[in-house]
């Protein structure tokens, strides 16, 4: 999920748009290489997200989406939540 605020992060509605997409096609990529049974009950998919690989998926973020973030004058440390 990419919240957008604009300020001092940059995280424009448009920069958060760009970042959505992104961060969609990752999730795809991650569930398209897992092997869903026909039938599967919520435990059986939760079984499913534990195969995921987080050192896998910290690879993705570190070398896609913090270049984008970096492309794109972006800092999330800017951003709160009140």
């Amino acid at each position: 999920m990419v919240c957008y605020g604009g300020g001092p992060g940059n995280v424009s509605y448009s920069n958060a748009f760009t970042l959505k997409e992104m961060q969609n096609r990752i999730l795809d990529d991650i569930v398209a290489q897992l092997v869903i049974p026909e039938g599967a009950d919520e435990a059986a998919l939760a079984g499913l997200a534990a195969t995921v690989s987080l050192s896998d998926v910290h690879k993705v973020i570190e070398d896609v989406l913090v270049p984008m973030h970096k492309q794109m004058n972006i800092d999330l440390s800017t951003v709160t939540h009140h």
